[in-house]
């Protein structure tokens, strides 16, 4: 029988003692894994508890319980459990010696069953497995490795011969992988393998194998943004005017199909107007790394211009593929004289290591760089002499990395709107990246009005940079039935260089024959103005930006982009130049732009820009910070001064806000004040502007839903791929890196925003938890397809509370026995005086006591917490605990090898 009672008192001593034991235990029992692994036994007689204290080993750097394949470890270090006898009474030192402390011994607590948890290889994560732990003889668990794991995280099975005869879901044993090592770490719930680099397989940085894509669940979302604004005259408040603008996006998921539609409502002075932009469906194509859509679409615009269509479109993915793999890098091919580590570096910065056996090697999975440099390549030798060479690097947007793929197919209708004539077409376009940093490229587009092919070649060079060469030919049949033919000529370059910290990001160059026309200039209607259809008179046109890196003295740029037209003498010209730098953590920049147009007329400005932090700078991801800015701007219509103060508020930066004042020549003093609010039920933000001649207010809202099976979750606006947080019971829970967003009443929260085929991490903010809740496992990896709802459930318990265990014969429960609900789930430990902090056993039910491997070592109580008022963090519950029934199966007694149930952690 329990009976509730508030605590008793203890005195001070006794007191912090027990709390301190206690919270000891309960980081025990939450997963602290220990280095060192101790099998604790009673002392041989004659002997003290002294000269059995433990020595730690040395190497206790390593929280995990550290093993080799297949359960091998440390040399075991032996002391006498009496030493823990703290008792102020002979009842309470004598129970010491009557329990089996063997579960103290070793740091990994899982316990027997199939957990799912992240696989790390060689310190780089490999994704979620389910890993099955086996039960070892002494106590807890051990992780079996498989010939079946290692082959799917990249291990390179042929270099073990001992693994030939292993069965695919047989543990491997250390003797069959020499040199090798695992790790399962508790805490973070890491099972860690270190293997040989010699001994993988040639497998991309950043890799995420395909099977561990989800699809998601099926669902529906609805995505809204709402903005409006009312202007008033300054010298009459009666004279005003309203417009507001309204956007759905909707969709749903079935499978791996993506539904979704986009519609917009626009109410302005000329009237209110609907229309719908597209709609279409779309899925991803594994085996071909690209997604196939039906319905409202782009073409691709690498190549051709893009145009909008309704149609068929089957055209590559990169987010597939690795980051080590997208964009362009160079393939670095050396030869090295041993088994010998390769260091890459640019512009003084280690962007790559890793070690090569001897002989010819290849490193193609570089990721791309910002910078234009070349890279020194250093080869150390195993006796450590060191040779090297220098790898030129430059980039464009027609390269690719050797070996790589883009492609694109699509057949429809054309869908401009405003054109004259919506014409079917088919487009096609491929690129392939080849050996010497080669890539060619070409396409066609096939219609009844226009006809175009188009080829090109890309080339990185060791001198001279990257440059791109293409050639489009184009024939057009315009509106008034008569047909034109002409070609287009492109040119792009870049170049770094180095020693002057000079940077040419983009040098362009267009020439195109009077006949040449794109496919959207085709279908515009006929006008007068040359310059509405650039491309109808559009001769050449050139691109050029070049950026200097100045050190501590700042950086600078320039750009200036030119276009020639036929038929006319003029040219449009746009020279742009910059310059930035600080002064004692104050930011500032000098910008100016001018323009020339064919037609004569001209423009020009320059501005100059401070941002002064206010305070102190924020010592934590949540602090709040403010600014003061200020800037001149001097332009044809005069000079503009601006000030203002701008910064965020609350947890998370959850409101942000900003002030500012305005003086022209043009239209005076002026003014606003803006305030925007993220929740995690969207986003909502009021402004309003006041000047000489007028005021304007406006208020916007965007947020968004999912309706999935469990019900309606409202969210922040959404993006692309979203994840659904699934923890029932656990309200208000933040999620950690999403400003704003916490689990709702029902523990329901939607993750805005996640990258597609990629692992993506999930965190409850498990300081929200209340005292009674408990998560197991507070972070989830997934890897969503584009477009997904991957539901992401946390598996959160409740019953935290402290049980006053007497035995029926009055005794405490035994110091150090273990409390399980159910036969493998331990929920706590006994301390002193019987005294065990129980977490995550429920609210009510039956939990067993176990302080030896023997039925009359253990015994059984009933508990009922259901009583005691919610604010109770921690209830205090006398409870006395009965031997297990005879001839009744008691959980207790559940052999320790027994087969365990698939459980699934994450």
């Amino acid at each position: 029988m329990n009976t509730l009672r508030h605590p008793r008192p203890a005195s001070r001593p006794r007191l912090i003692s027990r709390l301190l034991l206690a919270a000891t235990l309960a980081l025990g029992l939450a997963g602290t894994g220990s280095a060192a692994e101790l099998v604790l036994d009673a002392a041989p007689e004659g002997m003290t508890a002294t000269a059995q204290l433990p020595t730690l080993p040395t190497d206790t750097a390593s929280t995990a319980a550290t093993t080799q394949t297949a359960a091998v470890h440390p040399a075991h270090k032996r002391f006498n459990a009496r030493f823990l006898a703290l008792g102020d009474s002979e009842d309470e030192a004598e129970q010491v010696s009557d329990t089996d402390l063997a579960a103290l011994a070793d740091g990994n607590v899982a316990t027997p069953g199939v957990h799912r948890i992240e696989v790390m290889l060689n310190d780089e994560r490999a994704g979620m497995h389910d890993i099955l732990f086996r039960a070892r003889a002494a106590a807890g668990a051990a992780p079996c490795v498989t010939p079946a794991l290692l082959d799917k995280i990249g291990v390179n099975l042929s270099a073990f011969p001992a693994l030939e005869n292993v069965q695919p879901d047989e543990c491997v044993e250390k003797i069959a992988m020499p040199a090798t090592y695992v790790a399962y770490d508790a805490d973070t719930q890491h099972l860690n393998l270190t293997v040989p680099n010699a001994m993988l397989k040639h497998v991309a940085r950043g890799t995420v194998d395909s099977s561990q894509w989800q699809n998601g669940i099926n669902a529906a979302l609805f995505d809204y943004r709402v903005s409006g604004a009312k202007d008033f005259a300054a010298s009459d408040s009666s004279v005003s005017s309203l417009q507001w603008y309204a956007s759905l996006r909707s969709g749903l998921n079935v499978g791996p199909w993506r539904l979704r539609s986009n519609a917009s409502l626009n109410r302005d002075s000329t009237g209110t107007k609907l229309q719908m932009q597209n709609i279409y469906a779309r899925r991803a194509i594994t085996s071909l790394k690209g997604q196939l859509t039906l319905g409202d679409a782009v073409t691709a615009s690498d190549l051709f211009d893009s145009v909008p269509f309704r149609g068929v479109q089957l055209e590559s993915d990169d987010s597939m593929q690795p980051d080590s793999l997208q964009g362009y890098a160079p393939v670095i091919r050396g030869i090295a004289q041993s088994h010998a580590k390769v260091e890459i570096r640019q512009n003084g910065f280690l962007v790559y290591s890793t070690y090569v056996p001897p002989g010819p090697f290849r490193i193609d999975d570089m990721y791309p760089t910002a910078s234009n440099a070349d890279m020194q390549v250093t080869i150390t030798e195993a006796d450590g002499r060191q040779h090297g060479f220098t790898q030129p690097y430059a980039r464009i947007p027609s390269l690719l990395r050797e070996g790589a793929w883009h492609y694109s197919a699509t057949a429809g209708q054309l869908r401009i709107p405003g054109a004259d004539r919506s014409p079917a077409f088919a487009e096609a376009t491929v690129s392939r990246g080849f050996r010497n940093e080669f890539t060619l490229y070409g396409g066609a587009i096939a219609s009844p009005i226009y006809q175009s092919a188009a080829f090109g070649v890309a080339k990185n060079m060791a001198v001279l940079g990257a440059l791109s060469l293409d050639v489009t030919h184009a024939r057009s049949q315009m509106a008034d039935g008569h047909t034109e033919s002409g070609q287009s000529l492109r040119f792009m370059y870049e170049k770094s260089l180095d020693s002057l910290g000079t940077e040419f990001r983009v040098a362009g160059f267009r020439y195109s024959t009077r006949g040449y026309h794109t496919f959207s200039d085709v279908v515009q209607p006929l006008n007068t103005d040359p310059f509405t259809l650039p491309t109808l008179n559009a001769r050449d046109r050139i691109e050029t930006n070049i950026s200097q890196n100045l050190g501590g003295a700042g950086a600078m740029y320039a750009s200036f982009t030119q276009q020639g037209y036929w038929n006319q003498g003029g040219k449009d010209r746009t020279l742009q130049l910059g310059y930035s730098n600080s002064y004692k953590k104050i930011p500032y920049s000098l910008n100016l732009s001018f323009d020339r147009r064919a037609d004569g007329s001209s423009s020009r400005m320059i501005s100059l820009n401070v941002s002064i932090p206010l305070g102190k700078e924020p010592t934590s991801a949540n602090g709040n910070a403010s600014y003061a800015t200020a800037s001149l701007v001097s332009g044809s219509d005069g000079l503009r001064e601006s000030t203002g103060v701008s910064g965020t508020l609350l947890d998370n930066h959850a409101l942000s806000y900003s002030v500012h004042a305005d003086n022209s020549d043009t239209s005076g003093v002026s003014g606003g004040a803006n305030l925007s609010y993220r929740s995690g039920i969207g986003e909502f933000g009021i402004a309003h502007n006041q000047s000489r001649t007028q005021s304007q207010t406006s208020v916007e809202a965007a947020g968004g839903m999912i309706i999935h099976g469990n019900g309606i979750t409202l969210s922040q606006p959404l993006g692309e791929t979203v994840a659904l947080v699934a923890a029932p019971g656990a309200a208000g829970v933040g999620i950690e890196n999403n400003t704003g967003v916490h689990t709702d009443a029902r523990g329901y929260a939607v993750v805005p925003n996640l990258t597609p085929y990629r692992m993506n991490r999930v965190t409850l903010h498990t300081a929200d938890l209340g005292r009674q809740l408990e998560v197991k496992t507070a972070t989830r990896m997934i890897a969503p397809t584009r477009g997904a709802i991957v539901l992401t459930d946390f598996k959160v318990s409740t019953g935290r509370m402290l049980l006053n265990i007497k035995q029926d014969n009055g005794k405490p429960a035994p110091f150090g026995a273990r409390i399980f609900a159910g036969v493998h789930d331990e929920v706590g430990m006994v301390g002193p005086d019987g005294q065990g902090f129980v977490s995550g056993a429920g609210n009510h039910g039956v939990l067993s006591v176990r302080w030896g491997k023997q039925l009359k070592n253990q015994c059984e109580l009933n508990f009922d917490a259901t009583v005691i008022h919610k604010s109770e963090d921690f209830p205090e519950i006398d409870a006395v605990c009965h031997p297990p029934k005879v001839g009744a199966v008691s959980t207790a007694a559940a052999p320790q090898n027994a087969t365990p149930s698939k459980e699934r952690v994450s």
